[in-house]
């Protein structure tokens, strides 16, 4: 059979392209748009709205990899149609995405207005956990500091010797070229030697500032505190502190199938399974992320709201990895009710079955920790905290069907990565609402 005359004919109107590109038609493209010429001279390039809708959609479906993409661009129907047919190859969709990494955030950030004015996101009540994704390393790479100086030392002293053997006495211009594919395994080196320094300085400062809180409380008593005094920070990192050699960014997470090597993915979620707020760190805790995600989550429903409106997000869903005192305390401050337990949810069900629901009124002098483990032995409380698990739990579920793992390497590009991941999960989400209606 022969193609019609236009691919247009062949993709449905209710078809998930559609809406993307009904939504890559309503973005701010300015940001992308700067970095192209726009004097018309040069070898023209291939439209930027079409290689965004293309990679939003093969984001949509996991596809994460630029190669599989060029595939399906010459063979696939749909990204002929969404690629307008000019079958780009894995080096241009490659730059595309690295050129533009640091704009995907405020991407997920426009679409999520799109969604949530089609009535979609509301978040009186939101949810927040995090998954472990693998990157692109391997476990095995993980290297001391005292290997990886070692290799550094002996690559130079064989760089030497072969420079030497190539120009004598003279200096040469380039690398030798047996030595040019040990050059991106010396940057690689070099990079997580700088991770283990900057890891052991950021330890020596948060030693430091307690050593001095500790001196200026001691000076305001009068005399000397109880306790083992914190010891000096040490300057250099220990001989066996680690890092990983293929992608020192990446960190080693404990999941339940067993220990990956890559970066844990933060989202918030509203309880139609929208995703509100997303973030990749490589913390393997999730304590320190409640209330960056909380506010970011505010920052992006407050734009869609309207001028002078409150606050929408009203409650919090998070699990015993969120809970802390602080963290509490932080809710508070922003006037967001806390459903976060100090215990895991099998505990919870023994707790309740154990001293059944609170009654009477509450003791005074509660901690914030004593007061939320009676608040969720309420029946108001379980309630309210049940919904976590089928709000946030099958949006990961969801997003890493089919995901082996991440295939850029480096902070920046896993967050990119997910924030695209994220954001077609949140087309997908219009797209079968509309369906729907």
């Amino acid at each position: 059979m022969l193609f019609p005359p236009s691919l247009d004919d062949l993709i449905p109107e209710d078809h998930l392209a559609r809406i993307v590109v009904d939504a890559v038609d309503q973005l701010d493209m300015s940001a992308i748009l700067a970095n192209y010429n726009q004097e018309g001279d040069g070898r023209s390039a291939i439209d930027p709205a079409a290689m965004l809708a293309t990679l939003i959609y093969a984001y949509a479906h996991k596809v994460v990899s630029s190669r599989q993409i060029e595939i399906l661009c010459q063979e696939v129907v749909v990204y002929r149609w969404l690629s307008g047919q000019t079958e780009p190859d894995h080096a241009t969709i490659a730059r595309f995405r690295s050129r533009h990494s640091a704009l995907f955030q405020d991407m997920f950030a426009q679409v999520l207005d799109m969604v949530r004015r089609y009535g979609l996101g509301q978040a009186g009540t939101i949810a927040l956990d995090g998954t472990k994704l693998k990157g692109n390393a391997a476990l095995d790479q993980n290297k001391t500091l005292k290997a990886i100086t070692k290799e550094l030392t002996e690559a130079a002293q064989v760089r030497d010797l072969a420079e030497n053997g190539k120009f004598g006495k003279k200096r040469g211009d380039e690398i030798p070229k047996h030595l040019r594919g040990s050059e991106n395994r010396r940057r690689r080196l070099e990079e997580a030697k700088r991770q283990i320094e900057a890891e052991q300085q950021a330890r020596a400062a948060v030693q430091e500032e307690k050593i001095e809180k500790r001196e200026a409380e001691e000076r305001q008593a009068g005399r000397k505190k109880r306790g083992r005094k914190p010891k000096p920070p040490k300057p250099e990192p220990e001989p066996d502190a680690k890092a990983n050699v293929t992608d020192p960014d990446s960190r080693i997470l404990k999941t339940r199938q067993g220990f990956v090597q890559g970066y844990n993915a933060q989202a918030v979620v509203s309880l139609d399974q929208v995703i509100l707020a997303v973030d990749i760190v490589q913390d393997a805790n999730d304590q320190k992320q409640l209330l960056p995600m909380v506010m970011k989550a505010q920052a992006n429903v407050l734009r869609t709201a309207s001028e002078g409106a409150a606050p929408e997000i009203k409650a919090f869903l998070g699990d015993a990895g969120y809970h802390s005192d602080a963290n509490l305390a932080g809710l508070e401050d922003l006037g967001v009710e806390g459903f976060v337990p100090s215990k895991k949810t099998w505990r919870l069900r023994q707790e309740l079955k154990e001293k059944g629901r609170p009654r009477g009124r509450m003791r005074k002098n509660m901690t914030r920790t004593e007061r939320m483990e009676r608040k969720l032995r309420t029946v108001r409380g379980e309630k309210a905290y049940k919904a976590r698990g089928r709000t946030i739990e099958p949006v990961f579920g969801q997003i890493k069907h089919g995901l082996y793992s991440l295939t850029r390497r480096g902070l920046d590009a896993a967050k990119a990565d997910w924030a695209l991941l994220c954001l077609g999960h949140n087309l997908k989400k219009l797209w079968r609402a509309k369906a729907a209606a």
